[in-house]
């Protein structure tokens, strides 16, 4: 069942901040960030032929400069 995505810049930059993630986009140094509509199941690696099973789920962030995207477990995120 997926998570409720983070919707609004203002909580995501408080969680990630709260956590001591730097804000810095990887690609081109900006700080700010918007979560995308919703978020993204990862699939699992090493499954068999024919059989599906789902990996993390994750909340899907992009810088708002050049639209670098980032991953953040959506199940870590929701532990406060």
């Amino acid at each position: 069942m997926l998570r409720r995505a983070v919707t609004s810049p203002e909580r995501l930059r408080e969680i990630l901040n709260s956590r001591g993630v730097r804000l810095e986009c990887p690609s081109c140094g900006h700080r700010e960030w918007a979560p995308l509509d919703r978020n993204v199941v990862l699939p699992s690696s090493g499954i068999q032929p024919g059989f599906e099973a789902e990996g993390p789920e994750c909340l899907a962030v992009a810088c708002k400069r050049c639209g670098f995207v980032r991953l953040h477990s959506a199940q870590v995120l929701e532990e406060s």
